[in-house]
């Protein structure tokens, strides 16, 4: 991670990072390093700042899924119930409007992603939409939360691509 990166930073604990809302004076702390096999199989489509710029918008993600993105969104929101999800962690940022459509919803949104462009990413699309939610550093295989920490938890698009 970058120098200016990790100022940017606000340690959770020894292995996690919560963005700050605002980039202030933060303390820098030690971060999870990017798995291999995100990395090496994933690293052109989740990492390089400009894969991110380009995969996030929707004509793009609409191509890859075939016109679906929509359809599925909106299908995992009638399962989750937002009005009802309660204190709502989800795992890894992704591509496309879940994050702010969820944070339009939940009071108690956390996004949590092992790579910090993709938590930018997701800061910005909240931004854009006047929304917040609380986005921690952290690997999805070793969360740092305490058991019963959330009410509801969703990972949206990504188990497939974990070993």
């Amino acid at each position: 991670m970058e120098r200016e990166d990790r100022a940017r930073c606000t340690p959770l604990s020894n292995d996690a990072l919560v963005l700050p809302a605002s980039p202030a004076d933060a303390p820098v702390a030690s971060a999870p390093e990017l798995p291999d096999y995100l990395v090496r199989y994933y690293g052109w489509a989740y990492l390089w700042p400009v894969s991110v710029w380009f995969f996030d918008h929707q004509p793009i993600i609409d191509a890859i899924l075939f016109g679906n993105y929509r359809r599925i969104m909106d299908a995992t929101l009638d399962l989750l119930e937002p009005q009802h999800a309660g204190r709502t962690l989800q795992i890894a940022g992704v591509y496309g409007e879940l994050t702010p459509v969820l944070a339009r919803h939940i009071d108690d949104l956390h996004v949590i992603d092992v790579a910090p462009v993709q938590l930018e990413a997701a800061q910005r699309k909240l931004a854009d939409v006047g929304r917040s939610a609380s986005l921690a550093r952290m690997n999805a295989e070793a969360l740092q939360y305490p058991d019963a920490s959330f009410d509801t938890a969703l990972m949206f698009l990504l188990l497939h691509e974990l070993p």
